[in-house]
């Protein structure tokens, strides 16, 4: 009867059976072969049921010692009638004090193991509680995708990563054309429901199909725009992924029977290149998709780009912020 069958190993169980069986005969052949070694013996006894007791329940422990005393008390009484009482008293009082010591010592390792049990819950509640609050600092809490602090951090990561390796990657800017109408028309439950059931499939879209898609970042950018990070891909490969989706979305019924478009822009990242240059050449391509009649995809070109202009910065975070 261990102590919690399913987290014991049963064959140190075992071992430990037998362990406390050889050292029980070790020391009474000690005691019949030189009996002024009792003392050791008893040391060395109460070590054993001391380790062996530790993998008994209080109960059973107590009913083994409540046999124990019974046998002990029957093995007094005849070594009374062959020697008579000479020492009997004493070795009676510390066979009690053994079996009482190992039962206190049993006690106080129930008693810590129910407090090491309480500290183990605590601490998978702390856990599950960190974990939940750094999940919620890295999601946007509507579409449950990475926020736009997350992206900034995984963009530096990346370009780190790449000057020191030489990598390339892409970044590509998704935005939902004349997503304001919906809200207008509908309101904004309606237009929340529709960006959530667009960015569900949007993530099922990007979904691992080869190792070099496994690091792929989807985040919501702000307002109706979406920003994937794609490592190890280049201009023509986000070109290519951009397309697919702008495609998907074009035939994509979401609520409210709807049917919606989307512009993207691609950028590539140039080595030592600050992260605020590729996100504005991603901007530019965007804004130059915008302008050209909207549902088409813009690359950036790999040239020095020319200054962004305050119109079209204004223009973006005004769009944005909608």
């Amino acid at each position: 009867q261990t102590r919690r069958w399913g987290g014991v190993d049963t064959q140190a169980a075992f071992m430990t059976l037998v362990l406390a069986t050889t050292s029980l005969a070790a020391c009474g052949v000690l005691i019949a072969l030189a009996p002024a070694s009792r003392d050791l013996a008893v040391a060395c006894l109460l070590l054993t049921l001391l380790t062996a007791s530790g993998r008994l329940e209080l109960k059973s422990y107590w009913l083994l010692a409540g046999g124990s005393v019974v046998a002990y008390s029957a093995w007094l009484g005849i070594a009374f009638f062959i020697n008579g009482t000479s020492g009997l008293m004493d070795q009676g009082l510390r066979g009690l004090v053994l079996l009482l010591g190992c039962g206190l010592a049993l006690a106080l390792n129930e008693r810590l193991d129910k407090l090491e049990d309480r500290v183990q819950r605590r601490s998978g509640r702390l856990n599950r509680a960190s974990f939940k609050l750094i999940r919620m600092s890295q999601r946007d809490p509507l579409t449950e995708i990475y926020n736009r602090q997350f992206l900034m951090e995984a963009l530096e990561r990346e370009k780190q990563l790449a000057d020191r390796e030489g990598r390339v990657f892409s970044v590509c800017v998704l935005d939902l054309d004349h997503f304001k109408s919906v809200n207008d028309e509908f309101g904004h439950s309606a237009g929340d429901r529709v960006l959530k059931e667009f960015t569900d499939h949007l993530r099922g879209s990007l979904r691992p199909t080869d190792q070099i898609a496994q690091g792929r970042t989807l985040g919501r950018y702000g307002g109706c725009e979406f920003l994937i990070i794609l490592p190890k891909t280049r201009l023509s490969g986000a070109r290519t992924l951009a397309e697919r989706l702008r495609d998907e979305c074009a035939n994509l019924r979401l609520s409210y029977g709807l049917q919606l478009t989307l512009s993207a822009g691609v950028a590539e990242y140039r080595l030592d290149e600050p992260v605020e240059e590729l996100l504005k050449d991603a901007d530019r391509a965007l804004h130059l998709a915008k302008q050209m009649g909207r549902d088409r995809v813009e690359a950036s070109v790999l040239e020095d780009p020319a200054p962004v202009t305050e119109a079209e910065i204004i223009s973006l975070d005004a769009h944005r912020e909608r």
